[in-house]
């Protein structure tokens, strides 16, 4: 009964560890892949974006994933349901829609990237820093 009990032990702890590992690196291989700070519509530049990547070989769930531009004023929430495929690509437009980017927006009708240097950080649903970017033009 004893090498029973030690059998079933021993499943759950490989069982735990598999999940674990299977489920750390699809975060981790979540990344911001560029922020593009100088828009061409005047004013507004609501044609700057940043771009998520997912670099993993599983689907990661983005929902609750936040974007901070900057400020704690410039904050994006990616909705429920939100599911980058691996190797897929989304945007996060200042105040325009690309369906085939995703569709997320800020909604900001003002410039939200500066075009001087700035920093955009993207935290995961349990507002954990996964990935930075800084630039200086």
């Amino acid at each position: 009964m004893n090498d029973f009990l030690f059998g079933i032990f021993l499943m759950l702890v490989i069982l735990g560890i598999y999940s674990w590992l299977s489920a750390t690196p699809a975060a981790a291989q979540v990344a911001i892949a560029e922020i593009n700070y100088k828009g061409q519509v005047k004013g507004s530049e609501s044609d700057e974006y940043i771009e998520i990547v997912n670099n993993g070989t599983t689907p990661a769930d983005l929902s609750g994933w936040r974007i901070n531009a900057g400020s704690d004023k410039q904050v994006f929430y990616f909705p429920a349901g939100t599911i980058l495929n691996s190797g897929s690509h989304i945007r996060v437009y200042t105040n325009e829609i690309h369906p085939e980017w995703g569709g997320f927006s800020f909604a900001s009708n003002r410039p939200l990237w500066n075009n001087q240097g700035d920093e955009g950080l993207l935290y995961d649903a349990a507002g954990t820093l996964v990935d930075s970017m800084s630039y200086v033009p």
